[in-house]
């Protein structure tokens, strides 16, 4: 029985570890990586290819780099992942073909304990004075348009 209002956020994490259902973070000995169902990762390839186009190819290499780093995660590191990363390097002057946007992919890792994620994209995306709303609109074939309605 509860004794103390404290208690209740302790009692489901309890029950959730006693059948095995949680992993507390001293239990896990390697990151963990979230598997994208095949729609989730059609929709962060369109989100990234969208949210690309407002970036620069010609950015300074550290953030081609992240850029590069944040697809290949995003994407799990997929050919479709590297066709988007490709892709948009493909658009910028310093582009010098696909071998060199491959051995970078290819030295990128899933297991990094830092990850770049869409959160980030977001945010550097946000810091270029991008609106994400836009970017997921585009994505989405403009699904969601906004549209005034007389007298409103």
């Amino acid at each position: 029985m509860l004794k103390h209002v404290d208690q209740l956020n302790a009692a489901p994490m309890d029950f959730l570890k006693h059948f095995g259902a949680l992993a507390v973070p001293s239990e896990i000995s390697q990151p963990v990586h979230e598997v994208m169902t095949p729609s989730q990762s059609a929709r962060s390839l369109l989100l990234l290819s969208a949210g690309l186009k407002r970036l620069s190819a010609d950015c300074d290499y550290g953030n081609w780099l992240r850029l590069g780093a944040l697809v290949f995660h995003v994407s799990g590191g997929t050919q479709e992942g590297f066709d988007c990363f490709d892709a948009w390097s493909a658009t910028g002057k310093k582009y010098k073909g696909d071998r060199d946007t491959r051995a970078k992919w290819k030295s990128f890792r899933l297991d990094h304990p830092r990850p770049l994620t869409m959160a980030s994209f977001r945010f550097i995306l946000a810091e270029q004075g991008h609106d994400w709303q836009e970017v997921c609109a585009e994505a989405d074939g403009d699904a969601f348009q906004v549209v005034k309605v007389e007298g409103q």
